[in-house]
């Protein structure tokens, strides 16, 4: 049923008195996020990559649902699946803050991490993350991919793992016609149907013939999924490891046949 407009104008009305009389530090929202800070100290707390040094203070939407260790819970049983392969280069395409350009050097010890992120802003994050974690050496910042430039990286070995969340343009990457190394790489691949139509089937289309593949969809977060609990503060912890995405997600996870 429609809110009536007096009703919305009176809400409006009574949100604006609230945030003028209660300081943000005093909100509920802000003082749950203040128990994550308190409790992480700096750290994962939770999930595939539990003890990997994070920012130790709020740095984007994500924070709290990466430090809790619930984001995208969904693909962590496939994260914890290939720490069993012996993975030499990561190829991460989009790499945004290097959550998991650096948390994937971190599990893979000897493994060589190729981080391509398109805004330039980005990449002293990326880097000041890898430092943070000591794997500075091993990964390599980079800017916008093109399939000439992964033709070019990645390798024709089975110990490639090639991940990619780039907003639909792994209608374009994810070509092995034109990077014909992705028919032996493993690929974890965030979907934008939504965004691009159709690219979902192409992308199986695509590798058919080379890879078995798994897909899981975005799951709604429960209380369950938080790695710290409270009482007074259990619904804000869960809105801040809430994914608000317009559609149900899709993964896809392609491991090359051997």
């Amino acid at each position: 049923m429609a809110i009536p407009p007096t009703t919305r104008g009176w809400r409006r009305g009574l949100l604006a008195v609230y945030q003028a009389l209660v300081p943000r530090s005093l909100r509920p929202r802000a003082r749950a996020e203040a128990l994550v800070i308190r409790h992480s100290a700096g750290r994962i707390v939770a999930g595939p990559f539990a003890g990997m040094r994070y920012f130790a203070q709020p740095a984007g939407d994500a924070w709290s649902n990466r430090v809790l260790g619930a984001y995208e819970k969904e693909i962590h049983p496939w994260l914890e699946s290939l720490r069993s392969q012996a993975i030499d280069h990561v190829v991460n395409v989009g790499a945004a803050d290097g959550y998991y350009a650096v948390a994937l050097a971190t599990i893979y010890p000897e493994a060589r991490v190729d981080a391509y992120e398109t805004l330039a802003e980005k990449h002293p994050v990326i880097r000041s993350l890898a430092e943070l974690n000591g794997v500075s050496d091993r990964v390599h910042v980079r800017g916008a991919a093109d399939t000439e430039e992964l033709s070019a990286v990645v390798g024709r070995s089975s110990n490639t793992l090639v991940m990619m969340d780039i907003e639909g343009f792994e209608m374009e990457l994810a070509d092995p016609s034109r990077v014909p190394a992705l028919r032996h790489s493993t690929l974890l691949i965030e979907v934008h149907d939504e965004l691009r139509p159709g690219v979902a089937e192409m992308l199986r289309a695509r590798f058919r013939d080379s890879h078995d593949l798994k897909v899981v969809r975005q799951q709604p977060r429960t209380v369950d999924d938080l790695s710290i609990r409270s009482r007074i503060y259990d619904r804000w912890l869960l809105a801040l490891i809430r994914e608000d995405r317009p559609t149900k997600q899709e993964y896809f996870l392609f491991v090359p046949r051997q």
